[in-house]
Protein backbone atom coordinates (compact mmCIF):
# COMPACT_ATOMS: atom_id res chain seq x y z
CA UNK A 1 0.00 0.00 0.00
CA UNK A 2 1.26 3.40 -1.08
CA UNK A 3 0.01 7.06 -1.23
CA UNK A 4 0.34 7.93 -5.26
CA UNK A 5 -0.11 12.11 -5.06
CA UNK A 6 -0.93 14.17 -8.41
CA UNK A 7 -2.18 17.64 -8.97
CA UNK A 8 -0.61 20.90 -9.94
CA UNK A 9 -1.48 24.24 -7.28
CA UNK A 10 -2.97 21.89 -5.10
CA UNK A 11 -2.32 18.39 -4.38
CA UNK A 12 -4.47 16.02 -4.25
CA UNK A 13 -3.80 12.38 -2.93
CA UNK A 14 -4.90 8.89 -3.77
CA UNK A 15 -3.87 5.36 -1.59
CA UNK A 16 -3.20 2.76 -3.88
CA UNK A 17 -2.74 -1.01 -3.70
CA UNK A 18 -0.91 -3.52 -6.18
CA UNK A 19 -1.90 -6.73 -6.52
CA UNK A 20 -0.18 -9.23 -8.24
CA UNK A 21 -1.52 -12.46 -10.21
CA UNK A 22 1.06 -14.44 -11.80
CA UNK A 23 2.07 -12.01 -14.95
CA UNK A 24 -0.49 -9.74 -14.29
CA UNK A 25 -0.55 -6.86 -11.93
CA UNK A 26 -3.49 -4.10 -10.77
CA UNK A 27 -3.95 -1.32 -8.77
CA UNK A 28 -6.72 -0.22 -6.95
CA UNK A 29 -7.50 3.49 -5.59
CA UNK A 30 -9.27 4.77 -2.94
CA UNK A 31 -9.59 9.03 -3.19
CA UNK A 32 -8.36 10.57 -0.05
CA UNK A 33 -9.07 14.29 -1.26
CA UNK A 34 -6.57 17.52 -0.83
CA UNK A 35 -3.44 16.77 0.79
CA UNK A 36 -3.40 19.32 4.40
CA UNK A 37 0.14 18.27 5.83
CA UNK A 38 1.71 15.47 3.47
CA UNK A 39 4.61 14.38 6.40
CA UNK A 40 1.43 13.83 9.22
CA UNK A 41 -1.01 12.42 6.47
CA UNK A 42 -3.64 15.06 7.10
CA UNK A 43 -6.40 15.33 4.15
CA UNK A 44 -9.27 16.84 2.90
CA UNK A 45 -12.45 15.57 1.78
CA UNK A 46 -16.27 15.83 1.28
CA UNK A 47 -17.32 12.87 2.24
CA UNK A 48 -14.84 12.73 5.37
CA UNK A 49 -14.19 16.16 5.96
CA UNK A 50 -10.47 16.45 7.86
CA UNK A 51 -9.10 13.30 8.86
CA UNK A 52 -5.70 11.47 9.62
CA UNK A 53 -4.96 8.43 7.19
CA UNK A 54 -2.08 5.77 8.00
CA UNK A 55 -0.90 3.99 5.28
CA UNK A 56 0.98 1.28 7.10
CA UNK A 57 -2.72 -0.17 8.60
CA UNK A 58 -4.83 1.55 6.24
CA UNK A 59 -7.17 3.13 8.81
CA UNK A 60 -8.98 6.39 8.99
CA UNK A 61 -8.84 8.72 12.31
CA UNK A 62 -10.29 11.95 13.16
CA UNK A 63 -7.65 14.69 13.68
CA UNK A 64 -6.78 15.56 17.27
CA UNK A 65 -7.80 19.03 19.05
CA UNK A 66 -4.34 20.52 19.47
CA UNK A 67 -3.81 20.17 15.44
CA UNK A 68 -4.31 23.76 13.70
CA UNK A 69 -5.34 24.07 10.18
CA UNK A 70 -3.37 25.96 7.62
CA UNK A 71 -4.91 28.74 6.88
CA UNK A 72 -5.37 27.76 3.08
CA UNK A 73 -7.19 24.76 4.02
CA UNK A 74 -10.00 26.71 5.42
CA UNK A 75 -10.71 28.42 2.25
CA UNK A 76 -10.48 25.80 0.40
CA UNK A 77 -14.23 24.96 -1.04
CA UNK A 78 -15.92 28.57 -0.70
CA UNK A 79 -16.38 29.76 -4.06
CA UNK A 80 -15.86 33.40 -4.98
CA UNK A 81 -18.50 35.46 -6.52
CA UNK A 82 -17.02 37.55 -9.75
CA UNK A 83 -18.97 39.86 -11.25
CA UNK A 84 -18.49 41.40 -14.75
CA UNK A 85 -20.31 44.18 -15.58
CA UNK A 86 -18.16 45.63 -18.49
CA UNK A 87 -21.31 45.19 -21.20
CA UNK A 88 -23.87 46.69 -18.86
CA UNK A 89 -21.63 49.67 -17.95
CA UNK A 90 -21.00 50.19 -21.92
CA UNK A 91 -24.84 50.01 -22.54
CA UNK A 92 -25.38 52.58 -19.41
CA UNK A 93 -22.87 54.93 -20.85
CA UNK A 94 -23.66 55.08 -24.08
CA UNK A 95 -27.58 55.72 -23.52
CA UNK A 96 -26.48 58.36 -21.11
CA UNK A 97 -24.31 60.30 -23.98
CA UNK A 98 -26.86 59.62 -26.63
CA UNK A 99 -29.73 61.17 -24.57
Amino acid sequence: MYISYHGDKEQYASCAVSKRNGKKTSVSYTYLGLVIDREKGIYKSRERGVFHFDVDTGEYSEVTDDYVLPSRAKSVGKKKMLYDFGDAFFLHSFLEESG
